[in-house]
């Protein structure tokens, strides 16, 4: 397990259905598969992070398999570089799109995927969605045996652990119980209360814009999408073999102040979401890969063109981020035909244009009933230094 508590920051132990500290703080697993790991005061707000609208909007959209070329592009660079029995910890993962595309490639080979969001909705849909991939590999089946067969011995466990200043203070412990989890109670009147927008933001700086030329291209063609490697580095691979198979669990959780362990995750991923770069050095194991991706320079751009009266392009950067080396930066860009109104504004809700658009422009995009754009991305492959 790479979780930690987040209270005091000591390691877990599962135990049956929660997850115990050193410390006795005690968080519930729900039934959904996901652990709620966000004190109160480190919540912005009553429900942090994306909105109803914006989770199922994003289902919608990328469940239609519109974003597949950029699902497989990741996968692709994961592919060689995580080792054996390896941990992939997706940050900012939303509904779980990208995380449940990992966990399907590399359940098998024994790799164990994290997912974090700071929306508890998103969460609830991502760890959904898991489920299905393990059905689907075969992994719940086993799952459910073995906690059959540990459960006598769990339920003592866990009697035995929930005493002392748990079991005096339980209702003070207590923030709610709903959906078989338990939150900790933190005074309200906390100072210091983080302040944070962790939503996607494909339309986000990713950092100053720095000197550096494009020094290798070279294109190749998927279909009709491209894939262009702007600059790359040599790398070990190392080959895969089949093991016992891996797991797939999420949590609620600030990309800001990850309840993770201290150098426990083999791959870091970032899609669309905040950049948290030194928490991300922190859990990552020295000589472990960070996957960050950007919207490349015309990304969306027939929508923005539509909304605005002035449509821009993105620029493109290769920021320097501390602790951490270029491995390789590789471009996908294709076609996106859309046909449904549906689809056309699922796309609108969930990019940060959802917030920043007059009414004119989402007027005149209600009114396409066919979307001719292009999807463009930078994925950016950071090693962390050892």
């Amino acid at each position: 397990m790479i979780f930690r508590c987040p209270i005091c920051g000591e390691e877990f132990e599962e135990i049956g259905k929660s997850f115990v500290c050193k410390k006795n703080h005690l968080f519930d697993i729900s039934s959904s598969g996901y652990v709620n790991l966000l004190p109160v005061h480190k919540a912005n707000s009553k429900a942090p992070g994306d909105s109803e609208e914006m989770v199922s909007a994003r289902r919608n959209f990328l469940s239609k398999g519109y974003y597949e070329p950029l699902m497989r592009g990741i996968i692709e660079l994961i592919s060689s570089r995580l080792p054996r029995s390896g941990i992939i910890l997706d940050c900012g993962c939303g509904e779980g799109y990208y995380t449940a595309a990992m966990a399907e490639a590399f359940l098998e080979r024994g790799a164990n995927v994290y997912g974090v969001d700071i929306s508890k909705t998103a969460v609830k849909k991502a760890a959904k969605r898991a489920k299905l991939v393990m059905e689907k590999t075969g992994n719940e089946t086993v799952k459910q045996e073995e906690n059959k067969s540990d459960k006598n011995k769990s339920d003592k466990s866990v009697e035995g652990r929930i005493d002392g200043k748990i079991k005096e203070n339980a209702e003070e412990k207590i923030e709610e119980r709903a959906e078989g989890r338990t939150e900790e109670r933190i005074e309200k009147k906390f100072e210091g209360r983080t302040e944070e927008k962790n939503r996607g933001n494909p339309e986000g700086s990713v950092g100053e814009k720095t000197e550096g030329e494009i020094k290798v291209k070279a294109e190749e063609k998927h279909g009709e999408e491209t894939v262009e490697t702007v600059g790359t580095a040599d790398f070990g691979s190392e080959s895969f073999e089949v093991g016992d198979s891996g797991d797939v669990f999420f949590a609620v959780a600030s990309v800001y102040d990850l309840p993770v362990n201290d150098e426990s995750a083999d791959v870091v991923t970032d899609v669309f979401s905040p950049l948290a770069i030194s928490e991300y050095r922190r859990v990552l194991k020295n000589g472990g890969f960070f996957l960050y991706v950007v919207p490349g320079e015309r990304h969306l751009i027939e929508m923005k063109s539509t909304l605005y009266d002035r449509p821009y392009e993105n620029e493109f950067s290769m920021p320097d981020y501390d602790g951490f080396y270029y491995e390789k930066v590789e471009k996908i860009s294709f076609p996106l035909i859309i046909e449904e109104k549906e689809d056309i504004m699922s796309l609108f809700n969930m990019t940060p244009y959802f917030w920043r658009t007059p009414r004119e422009g989402v007027e005149r995009l209600k009114g396409k009933s066919r979307l001719e754009d292009t999807a463009e991305f930078y994925i950016y492959l950071l090693r962390k230094s050892v």
